[in-house]
């Protein structure tokens, strides 16, 4: 049995509490059609205004900062490794050495000092 996608999306917007409180009753209200309830596009639609209402304006900028306040504390390195490329492939960064420095910065000290060795 297939899910709707109006019954899905019915389902997120239930569950927004918070600062999405306010964009699901504006959301609500503006995809209201008097008598016939509520329209609802298309899941792809919905999503596009979700993300577009909640993602971060500067991207790049958030994700660089991020990088350089990732740190490894203790976690495996193959976790802070994963965490560092998602950050990484959201900035365009090309000077790759600055990269290599972003990723040596946020590594536990001991296995920073057996990488350059």
């Amino acid at each position: 049995m297939a899910v709707r996608h109006d019954t899905t999306i019915m389902f997120m917007l239930y569950y927004m509490d918070k600062k999405a409180l306010v964009w699901r009753t504006e959301f609500m209200a503006a995809h209201t059609v008097s008598e016939q309830g509520i329209y609802l596009e298309t899941m792809e639609n919905f999503l596009a205004a979700l993300n577009s209402a909640f993602q971060s304006f500067d991207m790049e900028g958030e994700a660089l900062r991020q990088l350089h306040a990732l740190k490894q504390l203790s976690r495996p390195v193959d976790e802070y490794v994963s965490e560092f490329r998602v950050f990484a492939t959201h900035i365009r960064l090309t000077d790759v050495l600055q990269l290599i420095y972003l990723f040596r910065q946020g590594l536990d000290s001991n296995i920073a000092i057996q990488a350059i060795r």
